[in-house]
């Protein structure tokens, strides 16, 4: 019995064995195609076991057909375990007996189990979260297809079957965690291999295996692509003399020389020649490898095109250069710190600069000491009093990730300090007095105000010009729009103004327009209120939130206000300068509206003011379908509203 056992377990490890490597074997071809050929292969590994079944001393036969076929479908998923759940079957089916059928129902109770725990209980990479499922899908397989049993016939139920159906669950338990550890482990050694051969194929350095013979056993992409892509397999098994390389000869005698030792390394450095005329510099290092005996088989070579790292620190050999020249002969103030913040260098100007502080700005000293004594003597006026460190550390931060700092000293000047990060070497500070150009600064922004100011006040008048007043009235027909506000416009014109310059003269009649635009300025009352020359003799009034009946009053106010200035007209019969006045208002929730439309429907009311006797405001919203009383009915010579 004992040899019967011994021959079924190496049975399952034989079938391990070959399950490892054919999963190995059929990596680079399709999934399904991989699960065929493992289901077959586990189907007669089951069928190996059956065959070599154990009898016991009572007579009835076991075998470890469970562990592999459980562990098959657990592991493998339902493509395989179906496979060999069908081959173990037709096997037992072909056998006969008296127990073909409870066999066969076994089987498939073990298949079932495996796929069950395959889609609930898969397999976890790490291994505390891997025991307890793996435990309890084994004890599972090795205990309920035991219940097949009870479908053999009568007379071979007795108590010889229960000891031999206990030593079965027992041994298919052992026997299943035997091949779930193994299998796990294996495909565990396949993962990481499969991550490590991926991240050397995709790497962008150039990575080869070579044999004793320097003969090409592997290469990664970059290898490939930079021979030929299409030489990717034909690669292996040449050597560079087959690739017709220069320096072959130079290549083969060096790498033979570095396997003559288990532990031999080689580096060097190249500056080589392109056939396409460039010139790139690589670093190759090749390192023997051994086998387990200690005997070398071959090497393992990287080699890495470094010709931008050797450019750029040529580069950084010439800043260097290049820097220190400008230390020596800038007028600015310059400092030069290290990585750790430390001053190494600054020149007098940048001591003059900072001139309460001269005594510690000095090479050795720590950006950040140097700040507390600024900030302790008050050389910056910016400087928070109530939070010193943060400041420090904020300040000490930024200097070396570089960028701009504008700075306001104790003796009113103004200095900006540009940091420049420069790699192996640290942080340079140049500081520029820009005092001057800020006192410009401020020159030219009061130039551009007033030019502004210029640019839209009237002239003659010295009130906002017609641009100004449609850029307000536009602003605030949207802001009435927005929050629901009523926004009212007045439109003036100063009555019989042509004959009135063909009566007293141009000159008297620009006088006049500049007494007329005092006027009206002088009724303005609120900030927010708009008073334009629109053109001529026709002036304009925005009055946001002002509802219909304010600006009739306002309107009465203006009118009344220059009637009363009593500035002569030869050319009227009033016998003073009047103006007539249209009124519109676009209410409250109104949106259907447009700044264009409130100027017509002003401009409207203001046509209806003069042709109804001039020297009158007229409102929109009443003009039209009203009934104007003629001028001679109208027995009071002052106001009149319509």
């Amino acid at each position: 019995m004992i040899h019967g056992l011994i021959a079924n377990l190496a049975v399952v490890g034989l079938f391990v064995s070959v399950w490892l490597f054919a999963k190995e074997a059929l990596v680079r071809h399709d999934r399904r195609k991989r699960a065929v050929v493992l289901g077959v292969l586990i189907g007669l590994g089951s069928i190996a076991t059956m065959a070599m079944a154990v009898r016991t001393g009572d007579g009835v036969l076991f075998d470890l057909r469970f562990a592999l076929l459980a562990t098959a479908a657990y592991i493998q998923g339902p493509i395989v375990g179906i496979i060999a759940g069908i081959a173990a079957m037709a096997f037992r089916f072909a056998s006969g007996g008296a127990g073909w059928f409870a066999g066969c129902v076994g089987i498939f109770l073990t298949v079932l189990i495996g796929v069950a725990a395959h889609k609930w209980l898969p397999l976890r990479w790490n291994f505390r979260q891997c025991v307890p499922r793996v435990l309890l899908v084994t004890f599972a397989a090795s205990v309920l297809p035991n219940v097949a049993a009870l479908l053999l016939p009568i007379e071979l139920i007795d108590a010889r079957l229960g000891r031999a159906l206990a030593m079965m669950t027992v041994m298919n338990f052992i026997g299943m965690l035997f091949v779930v550890a193994a299998v796990w482990n294996g495909n565990l050694r396949l993962r990481e291999r499969a991550l490590m051969i991926a991240a050397i194929a995709q790497a962008p350095d150039y990575f080869y295996v070579k044999d004793r013979q320097s003969r090409f056993v592997a290469v990664n992409k970059t290898v490939a692509a930079h021979h030929d892509p299409s030489l990717r397999k034909s690669l292996v098994g040449k050597s560079d003399r087959d690739l017709e390389t220069d320096r072959a000869d130079e290549l083969f005698a060096a790498e033979q020389a570095l396997m003559q030792k288990p532990e031999g390394q080689m580096h060097l450095r190249e500056t080589l020649d392109l056939p396409g005329g460039e010139t790139r510099v690589y670093e190759t290092t090749k390192v023997s490898v051994s086998d387990v005996d200690g005997q070398v088989i071959g090497l393992v070579g990287i080699t890495r095109d470094i010709t931008d790292a050797v450019e750029a620190e040529l580069q950084l050999h010439e800043d260097q250069r290049l820097l220190v020249s400008i230390l020596s002969k800038m007028t600015d103030g310059v400092a030069l710190f290290d990585d750790e913040a430390r001053l190494v260098f600054c020149n007098d100007q940048y001591h003059a600069f900072f001139s309460l502080t001269r005594d510690v700005r000095v090479p050795g000293v720590e950006l950040a000491a140097i700040l507390r004594a600024a900030a302790e003597r008050r050389e910056q006026l910016d400087i928070p009093r109530d939070n010193v460190e943060e400041w420090v550390q904020t300040v000490a931060q930024g200097m070396m990730r570089g960028g701009e700092e504008e700075v306001r000293l104790f003796d009113g000047r103004t200095i900006i300090a540009r940091t420049r990060v420069v790699p192996g070497l640290g942080s340079i500070s140049v500081v520029s007095d820009i005092t001057d150009m800020r006192l410009s600064e401020k020159r030219l922004a009061g130039l551009v105000s007033e030019m502004e100011t210029l640019a839209r006040t009237d002239g003659l008048t010295g009130v906002v010009n017609r641009r100004a007043f449609d850029e307000q009235l536009e602003r605030e027909v949207a802001r009435s729009r927005r929050n629901g506000e009523p926004v009212s416009l007045i439109m003036l014109d100063v009555d019989h103004f042509k004959a009135f310059n063909d009566f007293h003269g141009h000159p008297e009649g620009d006088a006049c327009l500049k007494r007329v635009a005092n006027i009206l300025s002088s009724q303005m009352r609120r900030g927010s209120d708009m008073l334009a020359r629109y053109g001529g003799e026709e002036f304009g009034v925005v009055l946001p939130d002002t509802d219909e009946d304010g600006a009739l009053v306002f309107a009465e106010t203006l009118r009344t206000a220059v009637e009363a200035a009593g500035i002569a007209h030869g050319a009227s019969e009033a016998g003073v300068v009047t103006a007539s006045l249209g009124v519109a208002t676009l209410p409250a929730g109104v949106t259907g509206l447009s700044a264009a439309d409130l100027l017509k429907m002003a401009d409207i009311a203001l046509y209806g003011a003069k042709r109804n006797g001039r020297n009158r405001v007229m409102q929109y919203s009443r003009l039209l379908g009203s009934v104007i009383a003629d001028p001679a009915e109208d027995q009071s010579p002052g106001r009149k509203v319509c």
